[in-house]
């Protein structure tokens, strides 16, 4: 497997408050415990593959090492660890054992704390959902971060525990091409996106900042168009693609309800408007956000004044409620 550069450690207990740009009182929401694998970086996936991945794998090595005419795929395939059973193989990266991992998450759960698992891999998320569904821990408590390569066992594991799954396929471009010349794909779902949802995962699409790409718009693209960087326009798994309504909701209304955050229900009239405008299609590259609004009020405005400066009056009244056809006529997808 190739070489992931993830969190370099784990990260601490975290609390974010929210902003009272809108007039709505600040609050702390419960801090999140994150948990992790054990190595540092994201080269340690914990996997669970059919035996004759081993075959595979091999050859992604010698075919990388042959292309690059150099060693070092080679040098970084034999350094991991692998067990080999008759009917298959995996990689023992797991940070926690069941008992250790189900320690810490009800001593979170008991204290009101929200938890989310970091998961790179399907033995990795299969433990995660063991762990959650043999808890008990409400879909509400807890996140499972990343499931970068999945397969459909795990995912219909991680479905049943009712959690959402925030995964970035802003990482396609960065680490598609190292993957399938890894021959992952051949065997694992590489952010798969549309096996989740079709299993039942609130699914909530997220950046990873400062490991993956900020910007939101790429993210929300990656998602629906899964290229990988190249004049030819590959494109990784095309099957896992999201439709473009399924990326936003990722990005919005899922998105806001694994946090329980405002905005779950989206826009409807009477709720206060958290929203932003493009100047564009949101999926087209050349689209950028021209305006952010909370509450129903300017929160920021481009520095070109690109999308129409409103006035003063309109940039500090409330906007309860904004209609479909408004949000579409400003470029906002409906």
């Amino acid at each position: 497997m190739p070489r992931l550069r993830h969190h370099p450690r784990p990260r601490p207990l975290r609390g974010t408050r929210l902003a009272p740009v809108d007039g709505r009182p600040a609050r702390l929401h419960p801090a999140a415990a994150v948990l992790g694998h054990r190595c540092p970086g994201g080269d340690r996936c914990a996997l669970r593959l059919p035996a004759r991945a081993l075959v595979g794998l091999l050859g992604g090595a010698v075919g990388e090492a042959w292309r690059l005419r150099a060693t070092g795929p080679l040098h970084e395939a034999l350094r991991r660890k692998l067990v080999v059973r008759p009917s298959h193989l995996h990689t023992p990266y797991l940070r926690y054992t069941d008992a250790e991992l189900a320690g810490l998450v009800a001593a979170y759960a008991e204290a009101g704390v929200r938890v989310r698992i970091h998961a790179l891999g399907n033995l990795a998320g299969q433990q995660a959902a063991r762990v959650l569904g043999r808890l008990g821990v409400p879909p509400g408590a807890a996140t499972i971060d990343h499931l970068l390569l999945l397969d459909p066992p795990a995912a219909d594991q991680v479905a049943a525990t009712g959690v959402a799954v925030s995964y970035q396929p802003g990482f396609l471009p960065r680490y598609g091409a190292m993957l399938q010349a890894a021959r992952a794909d051949r065997y694992l779902r590489v952010l798969g996106g549309r096996l989740l949802l079709q299993a039942g995962v609130p699914l909530a699409l997220s950046s990873d900042h400062p490991c993956g790409p900020l910007d939101p718009l790429h993210n929300l693209r990656a998602a629906v168009e899964r290229r990988l960087p190249g004049a030819d326009g590959q494109q990784l798994q095309p099957e896992q693609a999201l439709t473009r309504p399924e990326a936003v909701r990722a990005a919005t209304v899922t998105a806001a309800g694994s946090l329980q955050a405002p905005g779950a229900g989206g826009l409807a009239p009477g709720q206060l408007a958290d929203l932003v405008i493009c100047d564009g299609d949101p999926f087209e590259n050349a689209t950028r956000v021209t305006q952010t609004w909370i509450g129903g009020r300017l929160a920021w405005q481009a520095p070109d004044g690109a999308g129409g400066l409103p006035s003063t009056s309109s940039a500090t009244r409330p906007w309860p409620a904004l209609t479909r056809q408004t949000r579409s006529q400003k470029g906002v997808p409906p």
